[in-house]
């Protein structure tokens, strides 16, 4: 058991629980803030958290897990879909 909690500190370390829209449980980066956003992009392995800038363009905060979207469930077409441009 001793391992285990171990276990855990080290995947915890320098992160926080998050909700997404009360519905939603995830852990990610300790960054993390209110009003930040989910972003599960084509291709990557993880969701990842993105923050909005003074100059309407995003910041990439850090990568995070989301309970019921890490298998595709976010691309079921019951979320809202939308296409960023990295610059």
């Amino acid at each position: 058991m001793a391992d285990y909690g171990f276990q855990m500190y080290l995947i915890a370390q320098d992160r926080r629980p998050f909700s997404v829209e009360g519905k939603l449980l995830g852990i990610g980066p300790a960054q993390v803030q209110p009003g930040d956003k989910v972003y599960v992009i084509i291709g990557a392995d993880v969701p990842f958290i993105l923050r909005k800038t003074n100059d309407a363009g995003l910041k990439i905060i850090g990568e995070a897990y989301v309970h019921d979207i890490m298998d595709g469930e976010a691309l079921d077409g019951t979320r809202e879909r939308m296409t960023i441009t990295i610059a």
